[in-house]
């Protein structure tokens, strides 16, 4: 299982944050944020050979399930 930030997201902010630096301003005036939104996978097979049953309600959250 994997909790991550979604990397299509994170790729167009990190150019955002490119274009405001090569527009002259500093990094440190940039403000940290943190990511909106987070992707979930659920490798099912994997869980099962060591044992794990996974709830339904988890599979549905999951924005991806590796069976």
């Amino acid at each position: 299982m994997s909790y991550e930030p979604d990397r299509t997201d994170m790729h167009q902010r990190v150019a955002e944050y490119i274009v405001k630096i090569l527009s002259e301003r500093h990094p440190r005036d940039l403000p940290v944020e943190q990511p909106p939104r987070f992707r979930l996978t659920v490798n099912v097979e994997a869980a099962g050979r060591i044992g794990l049953s996974l709830p339904p309600a988890l599979l549905d959250r999951a924005d991806q399930v590796i069976e």
